[in-house]
């Protein structure tokens, strides 16, 4: 059963293409969004509900346990003065919302990692049966045992509304059944079980919801079809780096119109959460010095006068000995990307990015940055009013676009440092205090 396995990669993925929705009260989301939408109950401000879920994440691509985690929203909680609702008087609160809130999101994550996992064609023509299976607990919920055991074909409509997790705590899993086990294990298909729906009082709303007797409300749904069903919609509004504006050939509009048409294009993938943007353009002198560090033929040993590149200092690269002959200047960011810089860096909100394509194409100085797998990289600080940033452009060899790979807010502090340490070309010297 090793297709079964969930990589911690399919769940990262799932936990990353959430948007933050603040809440009053669970229950303001409808079922189906909380595959789409990660919130807890009671955390109305956006920026530590953005530090949360950036916690959560880091959780889990760093590999850390609950502890983990439990320290991070306990710094983050007094940071912002909160306490869930009713929780003044237990000194556990926060750790209790800090156990509810891993638990929950990692098992659904997990669970929609396996439902992605079994949806290939591979596992498809493998697997033509999953089976629930109810796990030992101290409060076993009675319909949770009774189907235990239960195997359906997967195109089962019960797997659309009881795909497990199926409750707060729930420790009920899925488990996919090849034909060698049906065999092996003498088992058969079960009979598909009538679903018996019940009504229930929403809390935040008042209204009564339907949902299947047996199963908490909020978790009626499978979130790895509604991840599966988002992610199709996704594709076909992906976004595709820039070749025209306006019908224009981009090659020859304007500066600030193409820089425009380059924040728009953000925005869309910012919406979107697919596809690949065109962030920016690189001025001629920095196309240089990656061009030529890519060739190993700069080093960070000495900090280039501001027209290295007309003095001779920057040897000018000719196409034809260059590391990308056909690249032009224009450096892409990938969806993943992006999204790893939301939840990396929650304090930058949404009109900051646009700024990239102006910190790309007017950097006031330029640091090395180290080579790596993704290629040859330069370090581009750049500043917007008093608030400097720093992004890191990485090229292969012969590619026809240099990619972003960060991009996050620079104190004066940290700029000067790097300066010191790796800078190529310009300075900072205007850069507040």
């Amino acid at each position: 059963m090793g297709l079964a396995k969930v990589k911690p990669s399919a769940a990262i993925s799932f936990l990353r293409q959430r948007d933050n929705i603040t809440t009053e009260r669970h229950g303001e989301l409808e079922a189906e969004a909380h595959a789409r939408a990660f919130t807890s109950a009671g955390i109305t401000e956006q920026r530590m509900l953005n530090r949360v879920s950036e916690a959560l994440l880091r959780a889990q691509t760093e590999g850390k346990s609950f502890d983990t985690f439990q320290e991070r929203f306990a710094k983050i909680s007094a940071e912002h003065a909160w306490l869930p609702r009713n929780g003044g008087g237990n000194p556990n609160a926060i750790n209790q919302r800090a156990f509810l809130i891993y638990q929950t999101n990692l098992s659904t994550a997990f669970s929609a990692g396996k439902w992605a996992r079994l949806n290939t064609p591979e596992a498809i023509e493998m697997y033509p049966w999953f089976r629930y299976r109810h796990h030992t607990c101290q409060h076993p919920r009675v319909e949770h045992l009774a189907w235990d055991g239960l195997i359906l074909p997967r195109d089962d409509p019960f797997w659309a509304t009881h795909w497990a997790p199926n409750g707060w705590r729930c420790h009920c899993t899925i488990e996919a059944v090849s034909r060698r086990d049906m065999r092996k294990n003498g088992w058969s298909v079960s009979e598909s079980p009538k679903i018996e729906w019940v009504e229930k009082r929403n809390p935040a709303t008042g209204q009564m919801v339907r949902t299947p007797k047996g199963i908490d409300l909020g978790f009626a749904y499978n979130p790895g079809m509604v991840w599966q069903d988002n992610e199709a919609r996704r594709a076909a509004h992906a976004v595709k780096p820039l070749e025209t504006v306006g019908g224009v050939p981009k090659a020859v509009v304007p500066r600030p119109v193409l820089q425009q048409a380059q924040a728009e294009q953000i925005d869309a993938l910012w919406t979107t959460k697919s596809g690949t943007a065109e962030a920016g353009t690189l001025p001629p002198h920095a196309q240089d010095i990656l061009q030529k560090t890519g060739s190993n033929d700069i080093t960070s040993e000495k900090a280039l006068p501001l027209d290295a590149v007309a003095s001779g200092a920057i040897p000018v690269v000719h196409k034809a000995d260059s590391f990308a002959p056909e690249w032009d200047g224009s450096v892409h960011i990938s969806a993943d990307t992006l999204n790893k810089a939301r939840n990396h860096h929650p304090e930058l909100e949404q009109s900051e990015y646009q700024h990239i394509p102006l910190i790309l194409g007017n950097p006031v100085a330029l640091v090395s940055e180290s080579l790596n797998a993704s290629g040859p990289g330069l370090g581009i600080i750049g500043r917007i009013g008093q608030q400097l940033y720093y992004a890191t452009v990485r090229m292969k060899r012969g590619a026809l676009a240099a990619r972003l790979m960060r991009y996050h807010a620079l104190s004066a502090a940290d700029a000067r440092r790097l300066m010191r340490r790796k800078a190529l070309w310009g300075n900072i010297n205007n850069d507040p205090k």
